[in-house]
């Protein structure tokens, strides 16, 4: 909780040419994720900080990220084309992610974040 003192936390890529899956997984190997004690975190890779298009569930407890679209093309298909696009990763806390997945793909809210 500490390091959102200094929140919101801003990560500038380019990422022209690259796809959704390219994006993740560079994400993925830099670490930008922090890790959660007890292993059981869950995050919402989207569009809009607010209500945004769903893109990917990524967790602590799966080695790659679950997408909700196609990964395959090119990042730019699923931002604004403004002048600064943005991706948002909203934190879940303990939603288990196949539940998150499958609220997800269907519309409706997340389970609670603390599992209650």
């Amino acid at each position: 909780m500490s390091d959102d003192c200094d929140a919101p936390h801003e990560w500038e890529l380019c990422v022209e040419g690259m796809s959704l899956r390219s994006f993740t997984d560079h994400m993925l190997r830099t670490f930008y994720l922090p890790t959660i004690a007890g292993g059981r975190a869950t995050w919402i890779l989207q569009t809009d900080r607010r209500a945004g298009r769903p893109l990917a569930v990524l967790t602590q407890q799966w080695p790659q990220p679950r997408f909700l679209v196609n990964a395959d093309v090119d990042l730019f298909t699923y931002v604004t084309p403004d002048a600064k696009p943005h991706l948002f990763l909203r934190y879940s806390g303990q939603v288990e992610p196949e539940s998150a997945v499958d609220c997800l793909q269907r519309g409706e809210a997340l389970p609670d974040m603390y599992g209650r």
